[in-house]
């Protein structure tokens, strides 16, 4: 059974897209080195699963499953803190994606809070600044991986991430 996944629950997402000759099994590999990094990082209390998602917003909407990686703080103050990297496939045409979230209970989706509130509270629920450095760690971590894992799969990766930040002002 697929796990339905929560877009108000995203705080934080990066996308980047290639265009490959044949994009065919470019997804697995993804998953196969997202779930690498992350193993030979040795972080501790990580839940590294590959698992089946339901991305679909209503009821009746058309179904959209598709397996991601979800990567979680197991043991934490931040147990509601979620990584989910996804890698979409459109022909010869891929994006990759990776989404931060903060699971929401039924109180603040009631009171219709958004990844972005959620998260705003996590140094709240820091008792430390040890749990806080955990949590920063495990963000800027899957970033890092996410970034590791482009820039096996897209030959260009670094040129074009250089010529977009010289566009942007280096932003």
């Amino acid at each position: 059974m697929a796990i339905k996944f929560d877009y108000k629950s995203i705080f934080e997402d990066n996308t980047w897209t290639v265009v490959y000759d044949n994009a065919e099994g470019k997804s697995s590999e993804f998953y196969k080195i997202v779930k690498s990094e992350f193993e030979a990082s040795n972080y501790p209390n990580l839940d590294i699963q590959q698992i089946e998602i339901d991305t679909k917003m209503a009821f009746f909407a058309a179904g959209d499953k598709r397996e991601m990686v979800v990567v979680s703080a197991k043991g934490s103050a931040f147990f509601q803190y979620q990584v989910f990297f996804s890698a979409n496939r459109m022909g010869n045409v891929m994006m990759f994606s990776c989404m931060e979230c903060m699971k929401r209970g039924i109180f603040a989706k009631l009171a219709g809070q958004s990844g972005g509130e959620i998260s705003a509270l996590i140094r709240g629920k820091s008792q430390n600044l040890s749990q806080w450095e955990d949590f920063t760690a495990l963000d800027n971590l899957s970033n890092i991986i996410f970034s590791k894992a482009l820039v096996k799969l897209d030959p260009n990766y670094k040129e074009q991430k250089l010529l977009l930040a010289k566009g942007t002002g280096g932003k």
